[in-house]
């Protein structure tokens, strides 16, 4: 477990740096202090929104939490993109089977078995397919230079 402070800094320090990547004119200051502001509607476990927990925000917070728990990078995800999208729809195809996901949505997975953890809980499911999405989308982006 990661020390709460340690956390938190990692935590701005990723919402910092996705600023810079798409929004380019906003000072370091202004990318700052939006990043504290995000970080402190967070609620107490550090990832989700204490305002609520609408599917956008679970979203981004799993994907803050891929990048500064499992220190998934912008760099990494992007010698990554096809599999990040294969990733993304395994994880859909287990939301569509809670009871148990069935051999086929694994047959989508690009890693390694051992990697591959469906929980069986749609929305959770349904959550980490969408920040894999997303991961693959600022990969293509990052890619192509837009």
């Amino acid at each position: 477990m990661i020390a709460p402070e340690t956390l938190r800094e990692r935590q701005e320090q990723a919402i910092i740096t996705a600023f810079s990547k798409f929004r380019g004119d906003l000072r370091l200051a202004e990318r700052k202090a939006l990043a504290e502001a995000f970080l402190d509607v967070l609620g107490d476990d550090g990832w989700t929104l204490a305002s609520g927990d609408n599917g956008a925000a679970l979203i981004t917070a799993e994907r803050m939490r891929q990048m500064t728990e499992e220190g998934y990078t912008a760099e990494h995800d992007a010698r990554q993109k096809a599999a990040l999208v294969y990733a993304g729809i395994a994880y859909a195809i287990a939301a569509l089977e809670p009871s148990g996901p069935s051999y086929a949505a694994g047959d989508w997975w690009p890693w390694s078995a051992e990697a591959w953890k469906p929980t069986g809980d749609v929305v959770r499911d349904l959550t980490k397919s969408g920040a894999l999405i997303a991961a693959a989308i600022d990969a293509a982006k990052l890619g192509s230079g837009k």
